[in-house]
């Protein structure tokens, strides 16, 4: 036992180095012959969150990948940080804006839905609702033995904990014909680091585009 030691150590430490994904696409469409047409090189990108942080934080990160890969992009929080109480006038003025821009793309991430799901955690070695055996004839036949007994046991210890379940939605579109080209729902568990989970999911945005392989429009590296 002395020699195998050493071995669950080292097993235990790589397993627990191994990353847990925050954010993970299930699933993609792609217009293959729309994307066929031309290469889309300049790309306009907009986060549609209710929280302004998250919003910024999101372009950024879809940015700094986008950038990585050689495409020209624009932020939507710095290009065009305004809000209009005339939604059509807005929408006008921003188009107008990608296109002084010379973008051929707009890229737009959205929250599609929230699934919430609230349970009781118990923090006491006592099962909830287990006193020993059932008996159909025992005590439990009396509502007031069997409430004070339940209510006992469910009091000892614990809290409630709310899971989340956050969809995502990310639209590619031409920025002459606003034609969609291509679109991808993902799917976030719980996230606490909004940096760390933007970031893993702009990565696997691009990998993802990488696996289409008809998503053109990389700049070619200079050859020196």
């Amino acid at each position: 036992m002395k020699k195998l030691t050493p071995i669950l150590f080292i097993t235990t430490l790589m397993l627990s180095c191994v990353p847990t994904r925050d954010i993970t696409i299930t699933n993609s469409w792609l217009n293959r012959e729309r994307m066929k047409q031309r290469a889309y090189k300049n790309i306009y990108i907009i986060g549609l969150f209710n929280n302004t942080t998250v919003s910024t934080i999101l372009e950024y990160e879809i940015a700094m990948e986008a950038n990585s890969r050689r495409y020209t992009t624009h932020r939507n929080r710095e290009e065009f940080p305004y809000i209009f109480d005339d939604f059509a006038k807005g929408k006008e003025m921003l188009l107008s804006k990608v296109k002084t821009l010379g973008c051929d793309a707009i890229f737009v991430t959205s929250l599609k839905d929230i699934h919430s799901e609230t349970y009781y955690v118990s923090t006491s070695s006592v099962g909830v609702g287990v006193s020993g055996a059932y008996t159909p004839n025992g005590d439990y036949n009396n509502f007031d033995t069997y409430y004070t007994s339940y209510y006992a046991e469910t009091s000892l210890s614990g809290y409630y904990q709310t899971d989340k379940h956050y969809f995502i939605e990310s639209n590619l579109y031409d920025a002459n014909t606003y034609e969609l080209l291509w679109s991808v729902q993902s799917q976030s568990y719980n996230p606490t680091d909004i940096e760390k989970v933007s970031k893993d999911y702009t990565h696997e945005l691009f990998d993802q585009l990488e696996k289409e392989k008809d998503f053109r429009g990389r700049k070619e590296p200079v050859k020196k």
